[in-house]
């Protein structure tokens, strides 16, 4: 239930935060409305035009954000007083309410508990406790390395192009060699967050911890400068 100050009040269950994209509320003022508009803008800013929303790992999901919110004040008092005056930064993917999260949204309809842990500043360190849903992890799994693995041809084929284009032709191919690191980026996180739930889902499967390792790898080798990635 949302915007109860009834239940806030009684509960203590609103003394903190919650952060969307750039947009920050109380989490006892957050609507559904006004989470909803909040999305949408941080969404608009962290489209890639290379990556579908699917398997973008900085998009929210309006439901899950929703449900996350909407459940914070069934948390334990304890997990509350350690989120006294902190801020949930919604877009981590920790909270499992990314697009291509392997939480799904019955998952978290079906309950769930934040992780806590210290950390100094505003900004909380919490990752969310929920059941996987191992088939989907699965699939997004194997849709991001096969995606990531298309774009190494083409990031090699511009590379080697660059010498023998004139200036104008370099400057055009070089924002479309950041897209491409920016594509390449981002589907390496969604490919490393869903072979992590399936090295858990399926913990006789040896393959699945070589494909998260491999995958964290990929995410470090990628990354890219914090002024290259959308805020």
């Amino acid at each position: 239930m949302f915007n109860d100050p009834v239940t806030a009040t009684a509960t203590e269950a609103w003394e903190f935060s919650v952060r969307i994209g750039q947009t920050t509320m109380t989490a006892a003022q957050a609507s559904p409305g006004s989470l909803r508009s909040a999305v949408d803008r941080a969404n608009t800013e962290r489209r890639l035009s290379l990556v579908p929303d699917r398997l973008n790992p900085d998009l929210l999901d309006k439901e899950r954000v929703e449900i996350l919110v909407s459940g914070l004040k069934d948390l334990p008092l304890a997990t509350r007083e350690q989120l006294t005056g902190k801020t949930l930064f919604l877009n981590d993917p920790s909270y499992g309410v990314v697009v291509p999260s392997p939480i799904s949204i019955a998952s978290l309809r079906r309950g769930f508990s934040l992780k806590t842990r210290p950390r100094p500043g505003r900004i909380a360190d919490a990752e969310i406790e929920a059941s996987v849903d191992c088939e989907r992890a699965k699939l997004l799994a194997d849709e991001a390395l096969a995606a990531l693995k298309g774009l190494d041809p083409q990031l090699d084929a511009l590379e080697a192009s660059l010498p023998n284009r004139s200036a104008t032709e370099k400057a055009a191919a070089l924002r479309t060699l950041g897209d491409l690191k920016r594509a390449r980026f981002a589907t390496a996180r969604t490919t490393r967050l869903n072979a992590r739930a399936c090295a858990t889902c399926y913990p006789g499967d040896a393959t699945w911890k070589l494909r998260a390792s491999e995958a964290d790898r990929m995410v470090r080798e990628y990354a890219l400068p914090i002024g290259t990635m959308p805020r």
